[in-house]
């Protein structure tokens, strides 16, 4: 199982761009998407075996790295 998260700025930043498309005004507000990642982060710390991934920095090639070495780690 993997869980990523972000900083709520870059996620701010990231919904910006995309706001064109989504028509939804709350959906780069940045307290809004602090409420998703307080959330978010609250499921995460009831999974076992969760590995979180802060995919605020990485690339695509990056997480997917990331991701790899954490299954071969835990087999």
């Amino acid at each position: 199982m993997i869980g990523f998260t972000i900083t709520p700025k870059r996620a701010a930043y990231i919904r910006r761009r995309r706001l064109r498309y989504t028509g939804e005004v709350r959906y780069s507000d940045i307290d809004y998407i602090k409420e998703e990642l307080r959330y978010s982060h609250k499921t995460f710390s009831r999974l076992r075996g969760l590995h979180v991934v802060d995919v605020t920095d990485l690339s695509i090639e990056e997480i997917a790295n990331d991701i790899m070495e954490s299954v071969a780690y835990s087999e």
